[in-house]
């Protein structure tokens, strides 16, 4: 139904506006109609503005008003002020993304706000709301005799924060973005850490580890903070240590999601306690390998934490083993097989001789095979990057035959890498001896 420039559908107790078309978008303060059709707007819908409303500095939303949808207000980019009545009872998740808000005031009949940890402008709370409180920096929901930090003031850049007494939940959200924040005391009230709850850094450009400190003064029953990580019984929440070597005590059970979010360690050394590693326990996480338990099996990864990181983590514990190789095995043997993943193939290949590896004669054969097929890619991208990690291990394969380093020597003189080259030929010599060595290279 249409009424003027507002498009809206009608509810048992009046109208849900649902889309905003002017013939030419307003500009400066603009007041939101408090009826249309003749009835009264209760709610603005999904979406109402996102395509019209970019000039609006001021909005103000009209009395009998109770719920503002997700993404209503989205890409008001000149958005600067927002004035919600004292009716509004609900805000969705990302009901004014897009903005250029920097605080709001939130009336005291809010009982709702979605994704209140990932708003990028700080709230305001008119005295007596029933639900939300704030000591300047966190925000508390109240429900049910329990009090959740839910987020925190994304205006304020402090490095230490000490969450009060009483709080007894941390929210997955509720220290999102807040880049400086490194340092937290928290109560012996608190009770539960929703997992990712210290991996505060969102942005993934930044340098930022999120949180790296954790401290219970008063003691807490629950929870076990050391130097190097936070537990909540035998789950391992968050390591917080910047080691390049990284040995998980013995008695973790699980590794909770976002456990080493940047984590910096190399090498990650996990118990024969630990049974259960959670989603993206690994994310944005360095490590080149973790070496599972007494099994004594050393899993290679690839870099920089990417999906396929995270991907590989999940096969631990699968089908009742220690580490399901199934998945891991069919990703190196389709797709691009660059050098990381040949790295990951060598490894691989180094575990036959394991049993609780899983490596069988037929899928040994494919990667030798998979591996051989691209020795020429693989030392002409090793040799035009300079990387000669990946020469000195692919020339370490028992699967190198003569004519293998002859074409990989070449190439290296084609690149003109002269300290490969050298490496290559004794190699080389070490492989076949010098009958079959060709000196006119």
């Amino acid at each position: 139904m249409q009424d003027g420039s507002f498009e809206y559908e009608l509810t048992d107790d009046g109208v849900i506006l649902t889309d905003f078309s002017p013939e030419s978008d307003p500009s400066g303060h603009f007041t939101l109609p408090g009826m249309l059709g003749g009835k009264p707007v209760r709610e603005i819908g999904t979406g109402a503005f996102s395509a019209h409303g970019s000039e609006i500095t001021e909005l103000t939303v009209p009395e009998g008003v109770r719920c503002i949808d997700t993404g209503a207000f989205t890409w008001m980019l000149l958005l600067g002020r927002l004035n919600l009545p004292e009716s509004l009872v609900c805000l969705q998740e990302d009901f004014a993304a897009g903005t250029s808000l920097t605080e709001l005031t939130i009336p005291r009949n809010v009982r709702k706000i979605g994704g209140i940890g990932a708003l990028p402008f700080r709230l305001r709370f008119e005295p007596g709301n029933p639900v939300f409180e704030s000591d300047g920096y966190g925000i508390f929901r109240k429900e049910e005799g329990a009090l959740t930090l839910a987020a925190t003031d994304p205006g304020d850049d402090k490095a230490f924060y000490r969450v009060p007494e009483g709080v007894t939940r941390i929210a997955a959200d509720a220290f999102s973005g807040r880049e400086e924040l490194e340092s937290l005391e928290l109560p012996a009230t608190l009770a539960a850490i929703e997992e990712g709850a210290f991996s505060n850094v969102t942005n993934q450009y930044s340098d930022k580890r999120g949180i790296r400190c954790v401290t219970f003064p008063d003691g807490n029953p629950r929870f076990r903070a050391e130097d190097e990580y936070i537990a909540r019984g035998d789950v391992l929440l968050r390591w917080f240590d910047e080691a390049l070597r990284v040995q998980v005590p013995e008695g973790i059970r699980e590794i909770a999601a976002e456990c080493f979010y940047r984590c910096p360690a190399q090498e990650i050394l996990l118990p024969s306690s630990v049974t259960q590693i959670r989603p993206r326990a690994f994310v944005m996480c360095q490590a080149k390998r973790v070496v599972i338990g007494a099994d004594g099996l050393s899993v290679p990864f690839p870099d920089g934490g990417s999906y396929l990181q995270d991907k590989l983590m999940e096969e631990f514990g699968r089908n009742g083993k220690r580490y399901d190789f199934s998945f891991y095995d069919r990703s190196l043997v389709t797709g691009l097989l660059d050098t990381t993943k040949a790295r990951m193939l060598l490894a691989r290949l180094a575990m036959k001789e394991n049993p609780a590896a899983g490596l069988d004669a037929q899928m040994a054969d494919k990667l030798k095979s998979t591996l051989s097929a691209r020795l020429p890619e693989l030392f002409a991208s090793a040799g035009s990057s300079g990387d000669f990690d990946t020469v000195r291990l692919l020339a370490d394969w028992d699967g190198m035959t003569e004519t293998d380093f002859e074409e990989a020597i070449r190439t290296m003189q084609e690149y003109g890498r002269q300290e490969m080259m050298t490496y290559l030929i004794r190699k080389k010599l070490e492989s076949v001896g010098e009958d079959g060595f060709d000196f006119s290279l």
